[in-house]
């Protein structure tokens, strides 16, 4: 399972990365959960699957919010582990 993890610093903002996600083209729409995750409080928000990007947004995000504050993460189910 991938995700697309964006840091920021404080919480307040969140918002304007959710914001800057719902105007993005249709084409970086797609299946992958994002997690907003707050390094001051260590705290994290996955968001609602209407803001799901696909994995051509990670570009695009990392442009907007830097190459280390934005992650494609995958993680690999218990099930998977076990087919070894």
């Amino acid at each position: 399972m991938k995700e697309i993890w964006i840091r920021v610093l404080e919480e307040e903002e969140q918002n304007g990365v959710m914001d800057k996600v719902l105007s993005f083209d249709d084409a970086l729409f797609g299946s992958i959960p994002v997690i907003l995750y707050c390094s001051t409080n260590n705290t994290k928000r996955r968001l609602p699957f209407a803001y799901a990007l696909s994995d051509a947004a990670v570009e695009v995000l990392k442009g907007q919010y830097g190459t280390d504050n934005v992650k494609l993460v995958t993680r690999h189910s218990t099930d998977e582990r076990r087919k070894d």
